[in-house]
């Protein structure tokens, strides 16, 4: 006769094998996948949820990853913000100088850029968007995801950054003074630094774009358009470079590349390595 607590039995046995094997498949799926955002720690996860329960927790881990990011964009649009409000006439005159010699020239003779407070506000924003993109090329290239890293990467990519502007500007500085030339020194450090903060202004809404969009082609575009800006920026501090005299156009151009390509390639080294 046909044993109905056997099949009921049999029938539990298969779901319960079932259901493991579905879990077993989704952990293998979330460990094998490369664009997740989670850590490896939570993606080795070997509880005894349900699929569906981890899934929810893996959204909510993901939007709490999200939150520091849209808190320094947030900043960062503040900073901007208050130094449009309150210097919009020396704004603006930021904006044209690094195409306009004689906008450059009136901005110069009007302002010391290294002592206003508004250039500390740019700077700052500057220093956190410059930041933020290099975390996004980074996590692009080895996790193949935007927000591939964590908050202390970034921070760590931050305190890399700002010390980097620090020790260049320094350079500058005291190499202008070892062969006389801090006039021209100055100069190449001014034209430096509104390139920066320029460049500061225009990161953020390409960087509001790539984040929320999550669009790596836009990330690209934004890196190239980067690129052929800091290209511009050099071509400007090669003339500045020859107006010295007593250097050489090769010299210049070793002093370049040694001041402005090899610390940058320095720097990715030594975050790749950490």
């Amino acid at each position: 006769m046909f044993d109905s607590t056997i099949y009921c039995n049999t029938a539990l046995n298969y779901f319960i094998l079932r259901d493991d094997h579905e879990n077993t498949q989704f952990r293998n799926q979330i460990n094998s996948d490369s664009t997740n955002l989670f850590s490896p720690d939570e993606a080795n996860y070997t509880g005894t949820n349900t699929y569906s329960e981890y899934a929810l927790k893996t959204v909510q881990l993901q939007k709490e990853n999200y939150d520091w990011i849209t808190l320094t964009l947030l900043s960062s649009f503040i900073l901007i913000t208050l130094s449009k409000a309150i210097f919009q006439r020396k704004f603006n005159l930021i904006l044209k100088a690094i195409y306009n010699t004689r906008n450059f020239n009136a901005l110069t003779k009007e302002i010391n850029i290294f002592n206003e407070f508004q250039s500390l506000l740019l700077f700052v924003a500057y220093v956190l968007n410059f930041s933020l993109l290099i975390y996004f090329i980074f996590g692009t290239i080895t996790h193949k995801n935007l927000a591939g890293f964590n908050l202390y990467d970034y921070l760590m990519i931050v305190f890399m950054f700002l010390a980097f502007n620090l020790v260049k500007g320094f350079v500058i500085r005291l190499t202008g003074a070892i062969f006389k030339t801090s006039g021209q020194s100055l100069e190449y450090l001014t034209t430096n630094t509104m390139f920066n903060l320029v460049a500061g202004i225009f990161l953020l809404p390409a960087l509001i774009f790539i984040f929320y969009s999550g669009s790596v082609e836009l990330l690209y575009i934004s890196l190239i358009l980067i690129v052929l800006f800091y290209m511009f920026r050099l071509y400007k501090d090669f003339f500045i470079g020859i107006s010295v005299i007593k250097f050489s156009k090769v010299y210049l151009f070793i002093y370049l590349c040694i001041l402005e390509i090899l610390p940058v390639m320095l720097l990715i080294k030594l975050f790749l390595i950490n």
